[in-house]
């Protein structure tokens, strides 16, 4: 039950891939998609991120949105979760340092909660490491001089053992990407929300096959008893997971959609009907 809370918590950070604010190499800006459950639609002011809704899928009234606010420097400063009746259900503040790189976000629930998020950057400013709860944090490791990010790890006090002190295991290994961007790329903005706020794992490409190893612990033992998906435990012959995805394009080389290629990925993973601002002609 422990490691079920663990990869609950954590499974969205596989969702999507992001991207690097070094690579725009398109000039459309999405402006939709949908999954299987979901509708989203973004909303920009002079290009720049003002607004995301969240629909049921058939349905013309949303049932939140995300409204974003900057800082004079052009940095977001704030993100607040707002309902279809107007009722703010969360609030998250970003805070920066030195750099336009945030630290910390702050996220402050309706019932007056709050929830710290401290995020970690390396030299070239890539986003290596997010603590979201007092003892639980995910590392990301990079292709060597890229970044795509090939290892995702994760630290819980539940996974700190005799034999594992660090509390770090393998949750999974991107195996191989494609060579086209992803659809959010050309807004930093967008980057921005979905890396720091979604916590979706950052990479330049987009992801075309994983493993999803469970755990690793410090001396390469494999603790296979983790959970598939959909809830049901994994086969303790076969305890790592191939996902596999695949991408249509645009003529401009936009992905319009990501299918699911393998038995295991949940379905709701699918994204499809991305639409863009400008004509692929």
């Amino acid at each position: 039950m422990k490691k079920l809370l663990i990869l609950t918590s954590i499974s969205l950070l596989f969702l999507l891939s992001n991207c690097n604010e070094d690579i725009l190499t398109n000039q459309c800006l999405p402006v939709s998609y949908s999954t299987a459950l979901d509708s989203i639609t973004f909303e920009y002011s002079n290009k720049k991120l003002a607004a995301i809704y969240y629909f049921f899928k058939g349905s013309s009234t949303y049932y939140a949105k995300l409204v974003i606010s900057y800082n004079p420097n052009g940095t977001i400063s704030k993100a607040a979760s707002v309902s279809e009746f107007q009722t703010i259900n969360f609030k998250d503040e970003f805070h920066y340092s030195t750099s336009q790189l945030p630290d910390i976000m702050k996220r402050t629930y309706s019932g007056g909660s709050i929830a710290f998020f401290a995020f970690s950057h390396d030299q070239k400013k890539r986003l290596t490491e997010i603590a979201f709860k007092p003892t639980e944090r995910v590392r990301y490791e990079y292709e060597q001089d890229k970044s795509n990010v090939s290892s995702v790890f994760v630290y819980s006090q539940y996974l700190q053992t005799p034999s594992n002190p660090s509390g770090m295991g393998l949750f999974y290994k991107n195996l191989s990407f494609d060579s086209n961007p992803t659809f959010y790329s050309n807004s930093r903005e967008l980057k921005f929300i979905f890396e720091y706020r979604h916590l979706i794992v950052p990479t330049i490409n987009n992801v075309v096959s994983m493993q999803i190893a469970g755990f690793i612990n410090n001396d390469i033992s494999f603790s296979p008893n983790f959970l598939n998906f959909d809830g049901t435990p994994t086969d303790p012959s076969q305890p790592n997971l191939l996902a596999k995805y695949s991408y249509t394009y645009d003529k401009r080389g936009n992905p319009i959609k990501r299918a699911v290629d393998d038995p295991y990925t949940r379905y709701d993973f699918i994204i499809q009907n991305i639409k863009y601002d400008c004509e692929a002609n």
